[in-house]
């Protein structure tokens, strides 16, 4: 992928080929792509290489180069939860005043999120931080809340830092779409 700032919406699934051919059903050789929670799953690169991981094939993305947030993917892309779920992957390098995951679990209860409290959980050979969170969804223009959003958030360790990958979806639905958040993770590898 280019290493240029990206800053329109594209389609994620046009974005995670990298550059590759897409497979084809006639190319018996390729593995089917796996579906999670009723979405095709498909290889995703950072686009400043910072990071791999499964994503949605069909949902739309936002990719920025540097630090903090990197990609926001809006789904999901059918049924009745069609662009209520987004999910974000963004970098804490140690440079910033985040340099922990219990920096950002105490700077969420210091926003006033209630976060729960932190749980390691051992993915492959590493350990991941799990908190969640209720949000609530306010119109484009007002305060009125629409709904309650859960946050689920990992936080996984890197090199220098660490990477937050986040999953927001209405709180009486969110269990649909947290599959696909699970695969995310399990398949995030940090790259620096």
């Amino acid at each position: 992928m280019k290493t240029i700032r990206l800053a329109a919406v594209v389609l994620l699934s046009a974005a995670c080929r990298g550059g590759s051919a897409p497979t084809t059903a006639s190319d018996s050789s390729a593995a089917p792509a796996p579906i999670v929670a009723g979405e095709k799953m498909t290889d995703f690169d950072g686009a400043d290489g910072s990071f791999s991981c499964r994503a949605p094939a069909d949902w739309k993305g936002l990719e920025e180069k540097g630090a903090g947030l990197l990609v926001t993917m809006f789904g999901t892309s059918q049924g009745p939860m069609r662009g209520k779920v987004m999910m974000g992957i963004s970098r804490y390098p140690d440079q910033v005043r985040i340099k922990t995951p219990q920096d950002y679990w105490t700077s969420l209860r210091l926003a006033q999120k209630d976060p729960v409290p932190l749980e390691p959980r051992k993915i492959g050979d590493r350990t991941v931080y799990f908190t969640h969170y209720d949000s609530p969804q306010h119109p484009p223009h007002g305060w009125k809340v629409l709904y309650m959003n859960r946050i689920d958030v990992a936080l996984i360790p890197a090199a220098t830092g660490f990477f937050a990958v986040d999953h927001s979806a209405p709180k009486d639905s969110y269990r649909q779409t947290l599959p696909i958040f699970d695969a995310v993770v399990a398949s995030f590898k940090p790259k620096s």
